[in-house]
């Protein structure tokens, strides 16, 4: 395969014929995956991949849609069998390519036999995933695999647009980090070893990345600006909006304060903790 043209793409190799990368920005970057003779691509995006695109260059779509926790043993396997399952160069993609699809392509990779696991760390290093993402690390490090009888007995129907509402996933995927830190913004116990900064910051950003994406699978258009800005018009959309911006400023201040010391977390971190869960709450009791 052409390493200067993958190169070209920022698509990289994880093991055997699977790559990942970002997700395909435009029409010549199908036809280029085409022609370097890709023939699938595994999207775990919230949003549902480009079809009509994707059809006309004669590429198989399935839509994996995973969120920045942990992975289910259900989503492990259903990346284990799609890895082995589908046919020809596999292209495993999110959004930017950095988190959720290098890490979808080793445990894929490592549930179907096709990656030794004392290459993961090499992998995510040269990938970049950033190491808050505690969840997706630890489900890459954690991959093993499994026999060809249980990927054959596996149940799933690979599907080209997940039937399953994005939202909610991505609401049950921040369950957990919210709630470890509004527990943490009401002073109370926290059922979690460690609950140190890192930390904190750890389930701002899952909280943050899973606005995002809850706001582009609705979507709305959020500006490549510092202050990732929206346009969102109804109540929805203006709760939705709103929850989303505040998480900005919840992790801003978290990573200021994990980087340089220079925040006072009870002055700056904690209020604005106690601000989203307000936000939250209104939005669970109008809408969910």
């Amino acid at each position: 395969m052409d390493e200067v043209a993958l190169a070209d793409l920022g698509v990289k190799d994880v093991a055997g014929s699977v790559y990942y990368g970002a997700q395909p920005k435009d029409e010549r970057f199908y036809s280029q995956l085409r022609d370097l003779g890709f023939r699938s691509i595994i999207s775990v995006d919230g949003k549902p991949p480009d079809l009509a695109t994707a059809k006309k260059y004669q590429l198989k779509c399935v839509h994996l849609p995973m969120g920045y926790s942990k992975l289910t043993n259900k989503q492990e396997m259903d990346l284990g069998k799609a890895v082995r399952d589908l046919a020809g160069k596999i292209y495993v993609h999110c959004h930017h390519g950095r988190h959720r699809a290098p890490i979808a392509a080793i445990v894929g990779c490592v549930i179907a036999g096709e990656l030794d696991p004392s290459r993961v760390d090499q992998i995510i290093k040269e990938a970049g995933t950033n190491a808050v993402y505690v969840g997706l690390i630890s489900s890459a490090r954690s991959a093993e695999a499994v026999s060809e009888k249980r990927l054959d007995e596996h149940d799933v129907n690979f599907t080209s647009s997940a039937p399953v509402k994005v939202t909610a996933r991505l609401m049950s995927a921040m369950a957990n980090p919210s709630q470890r830190l509004f527990d943490w913004s009401e002073r109370l116990p926290v059922d979690t070893s460690g609950y140190g900064d890192l930390a904190k910051e750890a389930d701002s950003l899952v909280i943050l990345e899973s606005l995002k994406e809850c706001m582009r699978a609705s979507g709305y258009k959020i500006r490549s600006t510092h202050r990732h800005q929206v346009q969102a018009d109804g109540d929805y959309s203006r709760l939705l909006t709103d929850a989303f911006q505040l998480s900005k400023k919840v992790h801003d201040s978290f990573q200021a304060n994990t980087r340089n010391r220079g925040e006072d977390i009870e002055k700056h971190s904690r209020p604005l903790v106690v601000e989203l869960r307000g936000k939250c709450a209104t939005c669970h009791e109008e809408h969910r």
